[in-house]
C-alpha cells in the first residue's frame, strides 16, 4: 500500500482506505490498548536518572496489580529456573551488547501453569559508550510454547510408531508388501 507525499493512501485496491491520512500514534492510551491486544508489554530503564518504567500491559503479563511495582516483586514472578537466563540477558546488555533476547516463565495467576514470555531488549549508549537507557518488549508466547510441546510429543509418537512398525516388519516370517499411494507402487517391506 503506497502513501502519497501528503500522507494519504493511494492504493486503489483498498477502497475503504481512500482518503485516509497516515498519522503517527503518540497516544499512550492507544499504545496501551495495542499492547494489551497483542499480549505484549514494554519497559524502559533510564540509567542516569535511575528510573524504571513498565507499561500496564507488562504488569498484566506478570500478573501484578497495576500501580504497585518494585524490582523484588517483578523478580519473584520469574520462575526460579529461568532467573539465570534473565541475568545473562541483562549482563549481555551491560557488557556493551546492543541487543539481547530471553525466553522465560513467570508464575501465572493460578499458581500452577506458568506463562511463557519472550523478551527483547536494546541498549542505548552515548558517544563515549556509557549506558543511557535500555528499552525492552515482552510478548506472551505461552500458546506457541504449548504448540511446540505438542509438536514434539506428536513427533516422538510418530518415531515410536515407525520403530514399532519396523520391528514388526523385520520380525515377521511372512512377506510384507507396502503400497505407496503417492507413487502408485508396491514395495517389498521385508526380505525372506
Amino acid at each position: 500500500m503506497a502513501v502519497a507525499a501528503d500522507g494519504t493512501y493511494v492504493d486503489r485496491d483498498v477502497d475503504f482506505l481512500d482518503g485516509f491520512t497516515v498519522v503517527p500514534s503518540v497516544s499512550i492510551r492507544h499504545l496501551s490498548q495495542a499492547q494489551s491486544i497483542a499480549f505484549a508489554g514494554s519497559w524502559e530503564l533510564d540509567v542516569p536518572n535511575k528510573v524504571f518504567t513498565i507499561s500496564d500491559a507488562m504488569q498484566e503479563l506478570f500478573g501484578m496489580p497495576l500501580g504497585r511495582l518494585d524490582f523484588e516483586s517483578l523478580r519473584d514472578r520469574i520462575h526460579v529456573e529461568d532467573r539465570d537466563e534473565i541475568s545473562r540477558a541483562l549482563q549481555q546488555l551491560l557488557a556493551a551488547s546492543m541487543t539481547s533476547s530471553a525466553r522465560y516463565r513467570v508464575h501465572s495467576d493460578d499458581g500452577v501453569t506458568p506463562r511463557w514470555l519472550h523478551a527483547r531488549s536494546q541498549a542505548f549508549r552515548d558517544a563515549d559508550g556509557a549506558l543511557l537507557r535500555i528499552i525492552g518488549t515482552v510478548v506472551d508466547i505461552t500458546e506457541h510454547v504449548h504448540a511446540e510441546d505438542e509438536l514434539r510429543r506428536a513427533h516422538a509418537e510418530l518415531i515410536q510408531a515407525h520403530s514399532y512398525e519396523q520391528a514388526v516388519i523385520t520380525a515377521s516370517p511372512d512377506a510384507i508388501h507396502i503400497f505407496d499411494v503417492g507413487l502408485q507402487a508396491v514395495f517389498r517391506a521385508n526380505r525372506l
